[in-house]
């Protein structure tokens, strides 16, 4: 995002405690403009691939970002988790054919009046958002059909800033924008890009598996390409469908958001994933000791969520407990040797101290996870 113009770094006099507050509240609006207008299963899964790939080109930055779906717009990016300073706004369209300047303004008629055009929607993000928007980048599969500055036409470039147009294309834009919006949007002019991205409309999900797998190798995760995929597309899918309400900023990250954390969870479990066979075999024991399905799912998620949780630096308590689980394990199978592992690992979970507050569902997974562990 850094090779942008940000517009809050042209307001040195706002205390940036003061600038935080007033994002979170503007992001926290309990009335978001509705994005939910007919659209195609395709159209959907096109965002979600284009939101793949940004997603991996923001994880290669060494930056924090948090990617949000469907508030505000298509896909939102802010630069904290913690402490938002700005926010960038992409809107994705496909089309069969070239845009012009009246294809982006034009406006379709809704109930309570005419809706605005689709350019109109992303620059009222930037009326909005002020000084904290840092980017507003319209997006398609098909080339805009726009002229520059210099008198050459748009339609061969991949992205074309609204400053570079020429002041007869302004001039036509600012005539239909201003009968739809409220307010100065010269400011957002300035950030305003119209971007045509590489995904195809038909190919768009095979081109994800591709940029995926490209990360993936780079990253020496040389197997888990699939489950590495599989668990982006669910994590996009669910944050794209979500309707519940969200009042505070924390809410709008859990249910909307991506973060560089989170993401990284997501790699790291995929990577485990791959190169540990164990827990395939702990449940085809279990089925064969004729534990129900129900228990086996939430043993599944448990031993995953217990598993990504190793992998976090900061819990040397974690640590602690699964080397004595593994001792504890040992200890039982010398006094017990004929017992089932779900016998073994059902009485351990109802005898063992549990200092880090695990339910009994997860500490019995994680007990199913250390003997395998151990093995």
């Amino acid at each position: 995002m850094g090779e942008s113009q940000g517009a809050g770094d042209s307001a040195p006099n706002v205390n940036v405690a003061e600038k935080v507050t007033s994002l979170e509240a503007l992001l926290c609006d309990p009335r978001p403009p509705d994005l939910s207008g007919a659209r195609g299963s395709n159209r959907y899964d096109f965002q979600k691939s284009w939101a793949l790939c940004l997603l991996l080109r923001l994880h290669n930055e060494d930056e924090e970002y948090v990617l949000l779906l469907e508030h505000f717009d298509d896909v939102v990016v802010l630069d904290s988790p913690t402490a938002p300073t700005s926010i960038s706004f992409f809107q994705i369209k496909t089309a069969k054919h070239h845009w012009t300047n009246a294809r982006l303004v034009k406006q379709k008629a809704g109930a309570k009046g005419p809706k605005r055009s689709i350019l109109g929607r992303l620059i009222e993000n930037g009326v909005k958002f002020g000084e904290y928007a840092e980017r507003l980048v319209l997006v398609s599969n098909q080339p805009f059909s726009l002229e520059l500055y210099d008198g050459a036409e748009t339609s061969e470039l991949t992205n074309v800033a609204f400053t570079n147009l020429s002041s007869a294309e302004k001039s036509r834009f600012r005539k239909k924008l201003k009968e739809q919006l409220e307010g100065d949007f010269t400011a957002s002019e300035e950030i305003t890009h119209f971007e045509v991205t590489e995904l195809s409309v038909l190919e768009h999900s095979t081109h994800a598996r591709g940029k995926i797998s490209e990360f993936a190798e780079k990253r020496g995760l040389m197997e888990g390409h699939g489950a590495l995929f599989k668990a982006i597309t669910e994590e996009l899918r669910r944050r794209t469908t979500f309707e519940g309400s969200r009042t505070s900023l924390s809410e709008i990250l859990k249910s909307k958001g991506i973060s560089r954390n989170e993401f990284e969870a997501m790699i790291l479990h995929a990577a485990q994933a791959a190169r540990n066979p164990s827990l395939d075999q702990c449940i085809t024991q279990l089925t064969a000791e004729k534990v129900s399905w129900s228990e086996i799912s939430s043993m599944q998620a448990n031993w995953r969520r217990h598993q990504i949780s190793l992998l976090d630096a900061n819990r040397p308590d974690l640590k602690r407990m699964a080397q004595d689980i593994r001792a504890q394990i040992e200890s039982y199978r010398q006094l017990h040797p004929k017992t089932g592992l779900h016998e073994m690992a059902f009485a351990l979970s109802e005898s063992m101290d549990n200092p880090i507050g695990y339910s009994d569902a997860e500490l019995y997974a994680a007990i199913l996870f250390e003997a395998y562990r151990n093995e």
